[in-house]
């Protein structure tokens, strides 16, 4: 019997709890960082931080890369399953934005008010949602 799938998967719960000590310019409470045209969510640790952002009319959201892991964020809506994870999902076509490194940042003006759900394509697990006043 190989132990390389358990080495495998030891190494890289190690790199994701690593990622988790760096350094983020969101608050550590989940509170987005507010900003004179809107605020800004993390996405460090295969989650949206915070999960729900909060902004005005006409003022930005902005996704800024907390790992170096690749996230496609795209607005729609999805079903989450008991563990979670999104069970079904629907892109609604209104944006793709990439995020490939820590750092990174990528924005979506939000014009007129409702609440808009997003997700990461790649990870079942992220999901987030814009509530826009």
């Amino acid at each position: 019997m190989s132990t390389r799938p358990v080495v495998a998967a030891t190494a890289v719960a190690g790199l994701l709890a690593l990622s988790a000590c760096g350094s983020s310019d969101t608050p550590k409470d989940g509170a987005s960082a507010k900003t004179a045209d809107g605020t800004t969510v993390s996405t460090g640790l295969l989650a949206f931080s915070p999960k729900v952002a909060n902004v005005k009319a006409g003022q930005t959201v902005t996704w800024v890369g907390g790992d170096n892991i690749g996230h496609v964020l795209v607005q729609g809506t999805y079903d989450v399953g008991g563990d979670g994870l999104r069970t079904k999902e629907t892109d609604d076509g209104t944006f793709e934005l990439k995020l490939n490194r820590k750092g990174q940042q990528v924005s979506h003006v939000y014009s007129t008010p409702g609440t808009f759900t997003y997700f990461c394509t790649i990870h079942h697990g992220m999901n987030g949602s814009v509530v826009v006043s």
